[in-house]
């Protein structure tokens, strides 16, 4: 009996070890992550990279974003319809949204003031 219930809780163990280390799904990048790596781009290539990756997991979802320009002088306005000179833009906040979520992606410095247009392309 004890023989038995000592091999019941090895193969349990095995189990799960073996679902957890093997088989479970992997962990989706958090949209935390993806904008950490957005804001931590170190070149104009890896920055499109990111803004790719983040709008295509909010379209994946059914989502949307909104992406606002702060100015030096500290206004607030929407990029989608901003024409005025990029230099005036100091950072950069995009509100996401999908199903019952939100994030708040902020103080996003651009490299390159053009990448901001890419949350705009359509694809």
């Amino acid at each position: 009996m004890k023989t038995s219930m000592v091999l019941t809780a090895l193969l349990a163990l095995i189990g799960f070890c073996l679902w957890f280390f093997v088989l479970k799904p992997k962990t989706e990048i958090t949209m935390e992550k993806q904008w950490q790596t957005l804001i931590t781009s170190t070149t104009v290539e890896s920055e499109k990279s990111a803004i790719a990756a983040l709008t295509a997991k909010v379209t994946a979802k059914g989502g949307y974003w909104e992406v606002i320009g702060i100015t030096h002088d500290g206004n607030h306005t929407n990029m989608s319809t901003y024409d005025g000179d990029l230099s005036k833009i100091k950072n950069i906040t995009a509100n996401f949204y999908w199903d019952t979520h939100t994030f708040q992606g902020t103080d996003w410095t651009p490299l390159d003031p053009q990448n901001i247009y890419i949350f705009f392309r359509e694809k």
